[in-house]
């Protein structure tokens, strides 16, 4: 069975028509969100995924970005699917000082990692929004919370995709890429949106860095992987999933 899967980082409810723009035009099976509220995602999808899996991660704070809010103020990550989810589960990297019912504000300091991990159509499907740090360094929080994933997805066959804020071949990239097949092909130089990332605003283009992944294991075939412009501050990612064995 093969499904098609898109993968955006929506950057909460400030590109939503661009976003639901995309979705009618390329209807995948499966849709993987980051940065997402859950009234976004019952307000986008309505009937046509009806299955659904959110997973808070922080809280954003009232005036942060200009965006809108949802009632209790916490985004995360989804799955979306047309086809049944099954084997949902959630890993968090670290809880350090903060648990699923106390989630911390929005801040590089204390965003806790959070992987879903949902089976749909027998293919295991992961998304993540990981640890950002400045300007596409690498820190120590970054470094153990790489180390700490690879221990809790040890053994796991699955596609992993989302915003992993690590460029491509810096030193956590290495240590994903060693694990993992990266199937963003080579020519494609950027996953930030050129225009509509905040750090391009005012120099269209001058930030191009691979952060976005969709990583897999040898179960699995990913193909005709593609990103697309115009969608949010992140390029949307498509692909095609199929099961080897």
């Amino acid at each position: 069975m093969s499904i098609k899967l898109v993968s955006i980082n929506i950057e909460g409810q400030k590109h939503l028509e661009n976003v639901r723009e995309l979705l009618e035009r390329e209807n995948p099976e499966v849709i993987c969100f980051q940065e997402c509220f859950p009234e976004t995602i019952e307000d986008m999808t309505n009937d046509n995924w009806p299955y659904k899996f959110f997973v808070p991660t922080y809280k954003v704070d009232q005036n942060e970005q200009g965006l809108k809010y949802s009632a209790d103020r916490q985004w995360g990550e989804a799955i979306l699917s047309k086809l049944q989810i099954s084997e949902k589960t959630v890993l968090r990297v670290t809880m350090e000082a903060y648990g699923p019912d106390n989630l911390p504000g929005h801040g590089v300091d204390n965003h806790l990692p959070t992987i879903l991990l949902a089976t749909i159509g027998g293919i295991r499907v992961g998304t993540t929004h990981f640890t950002w740090t400045p300007i596409a360094s690498v820190t120590a929080r970054q470094r153990d919370h790489v180390e700490e994933l690879l221990k809790m997805i040890k053994g796991e066959e699955l596609v992993l995709c989302g915003d992993f804020n690590i460029p491509r071949g810096n030193e956590m990239y290495q240590k994903l890429s060693e694990k993992y097949l990266d199937n963003i092909p080579a020519s494609i130089e950027s996953t930030l949106d050129p225009i509509l990332h905040y750090a391009n605003k005012d120099n269209p283009g001058r930030l191009k860095l691979v952060v976005d992944y969709i990583f897999s294991t040898p179960k699995y075939r990913v193909s005709n992987v593609r990103t697309v412009e115009g969608v949010s501050d992140h390029c949307a990612i498509l692909c095609e999933i199929d099961k080897l064995i």
